[in-house]
């Protein structure tokens, strides 16, 4: 008898073995995110099963070696018990198969239609970033042409300027020339005449006093002293003129030297201040495309429920089926789970409710392991909490969950009790 339930017992675990290889290939087609999840649970569930097939089959030879006196009275009650252990233990293994098989359709089609909705969540999101970043190539060509039709415009007002101050220059330049070259035949015609005037006033006067040398004598000398006189005040108002026109050449080059120096002065102001201008600009642009850049790089969530939900063993995962906002696309509405897209330092935050004087116990678990757990019991509605940092790298799940395999009643309605957040710090 002994030999018979060990021999039944390996058939028990050899049959439940080969129920789970049979099936295994066929899970290979299912989602990547919650195949692995869910067959790992069914695994463990398997286990407990054989460890607890394994306890009852030590507690049965321990029953029989302690009657084993009188088994010989009872081996026609040990043979019935035998043949009904192996009817139920045959049933049992078939019911579990038709699970088996019904849960991995179920997932196989969930997946499916899982993998067809995030396709397309996908495609969206890349046609979204595809043109962010094609607005984001028109707005810098946008710039560079900008600040080329400035820098032209610049260089043409530059250009404008010099060539009218040249000019400005040259025209004053002309006239001064001009007017100094007037001048200059003035004095010269003066020069002659008066020139012409003593030749001819000396001629006179030699005529004059050789025909009356003797009669005007006197009269001579006394104009010859006169007309020194009066050439020596023509020689000393010459010598003024030229002085004059010194002061004139002297000023009139202190005058454009000034000019000069206040045209340069006017041209670097307006440099310096084009310059700022053209700064600051280039400033409020960089500013506005890296506010633009974290924009895009930042990643939070937060998620709520309006009903209650009923954990299981089979279901342990909170869902907060809606969501307040998802930036990152990290959070899974359907699933529960959040995804870390990039590494990081992650905060998150949740805060859920016991149904009334009902026991609840929740984890915070990180890559399918506990990491914080909340235990509430007691009379009427209790609140617990989770707010924890995770250093995470990409493609972490963060999810609430049971901590034990009972049932457990997460308490919400319409004021929104549950919620699950989190979002990127660094």
């Amino acid at each position: 008898m002994i030999l018979k339930l060990i021999y039944l017992g390996l058939c028990f675990k050899s049959a439940l073995s080969s129920s789970v290889g049979s099936n295994s290939e066929s899970l290979l087609t299912c989602s990547k995110f919650h195949f692995e999840e869910k067959v790992l649970e069914k695994l463990v569930r398997l286990e407990h099963k054989m460890e607890l097939n394994d306890e009852k089959m030590k507690t049965m030879q321990e029953l029989f070696y302690s009657k084993l006196d009188k088994m010989n009275e009872a081996i026609k009650h040990a043979d019935l018990f035998v043949e009904t252990l192996r009817e139920n233990h045959l049933q049992e293994e078939s019911r579990f198969n038709e699970s088996f098989i019904k849960t991995v359709k179920h997932f196989n089609i969930q997946s499916k239609n899982e993998t067809d909705f995030y396709g397309k969540q996908m495609n969206i999101a890349l046609q979204s970033l595809v043109e962010k970043i094609h607005e984001i190539s028109e707005t810098e060509k946008n710039r560079k042409m900008v600040m080329k039709s400035m820098w032209n415009s610049f260089d043409q007002e530059k250009m404008s300027f010099k060539q009218s101050f040249n000019t400005s220059i040259g025209v004053s330049m002309k006239q001064a020339k001009t007017f100094v070259e007037s001048m200059r035949d003035t004095q010269l015609q003066q020069q002659s005449r008066l020139n012409d005037s003593y030749n001819e006033i000396v001629e006179h006067f030699k005529i004059q006093a050789r025909n009356e040398t003797e009669f005007h004598g006197e009269q001579i000398n006394t104009m010859l002293d006169s007309l020194s006189s009066k050439i020596e005040e023509f020689s000393d108002a010459e010598n003024k003129r030229k002085k004059t026109l010194d002061f004139l050449q002297y000023t009139l080059h202190q005058e454009q030297k000034r000019f000069n120096q206040s045209f340069d002065l006017t041209l670097e102001n307006f440099r310096l201040s084009s310059n700022k201008t053209i700064h600051d600009l280039i400033a409020m642009q960089q500013k506005g495309y890296e506010a633009l850049l974290k924009k895009r790089d930042a990643i939070a969530f937060s998620a709520y429920s309006k009903k209650s939900q009923q954990l299981t063993s089979k279901d342990k995962i909170a869902k907060f089926e809606n969501v307040w906002a998802n930036i990152g696309n990290g959070y899974k509405s359907s699933t529960g789970i959040f995804t870390a897209p990039k590494q990081g330092i992650y905060h998150f935050s949740a805060v859920f409710s016991s149904a009334k004087s009902q026991a609840l116990f929740l984890e915070l678990f990180h890559n399918d392991e506990p990491t914080s757990g909340s235990y509430l019991e007691g009379d009427g509605y209790k609140t617990g909490t989770f707010d924890i940092l995770f250093n995470l790298q990409k493609g972490d799940r963060i999810y609430v969950s049971t901590g034990d395999s009972k049932m457990h009643n997460v308490y919400s309605d319409g004021d929104n009790l549950s919620t699950f957040s989190g979002h990127l710090i660094a």
